[in-house]
């Protein structure tokens, strides 16, 4: 099984009166307000403090994360042998190409390093991706369904994003590409799809990936 193990933070949360937040978010108002006993007031100004301190690290660290805006099209190809070693492309054993275009150094604040194929039973994991017919044009994607992400459990479907060398072998934070050869859609025992959406009948496809996170299951 991957890594994945609780680390704790080494930041500390410096302490700070109720009411200093509350001035910080503008609502001076409350200063001011009626209650029926102090010991009240205190609980709810209490209460807003606390949801600060829960909400705040997670709107930063998602406000932290690198993700590049999908393209709308990409440069023409022919069939899978326009995506060249020296490109740095790598074959895999299925005929499935891909290279990395940013390297993924995990979830730090999760404890996960590891590549989704090391999580046993399979996880959960939340992407970015666009794929790509020859002609350049995108035909499946986050952006074109208008959503922030795509969140999925892996294996599950055994779709193309489930071979070797595609989501599989991802770590968070990584930015990968992979081709797929005709035959190897004809193939694939999840029906031929990516991400659901079934590919059309083409020399190949490309997709372009990005690994938001990964949730053990």
């Amino acid at each position: 099984m991957g890594s994945h193990a609780s680390h704790e933070s080494g930041a500390s949360c410096s302490s700070s009166s109720s009411s200093s937040l509350i001035s910080a978010l503008g609502h001076t108002s409350l200063e001011g307000a009626s209650y029926p006993c102090d010991s009240r007031r205190s609980f709810f100004l209490s209460g807003v403090a606390s949801s600060l301190f829960i909400l705040l690290p997670n709107q930063q660290a998602r406000a932290a994360s690198s993700v590049d805006e999908p393209d709308a099209t990409v440069a023409r190809f022919r069939d899978i042998d326009d995506f060249a070693q020296d490109n740095g492309w790598e074959t895999m054993p299925s005929g499935l190409k891909c290279r990395v275009l940013r390297a993924g150094e995990g979830d730090a604040r999760a404890g996960i390093f590891d590549p989704v194929s090391k999580f046993k039973p399979f996880p959960f994991v939340e992407v970015v991706y666009s794929a790509y017919l020859p002609n350049g044009k995108m035909f499946a994607g986050t952006a074109l369904d208008r959503k922030a992400s795509f969140s999925y459990q892996v294996g599950i479907r055994q779709e193309l994003q489930d071979e070797d060398g595609a989501v599989m072998s991802m770590k968070v934070g990584e930015r990968r590409q992979f081709a797929v050869p005709a035959e190897l859609v004809m193939e694939n025992i999840g029906g031929g799809k990516i991400f659901g959406s079934r590919v059309p009948d083409v020399d190949a496809i490309l997709v372009d990936v990005q690994l938001l996170s990964i949730r053990p299951y």
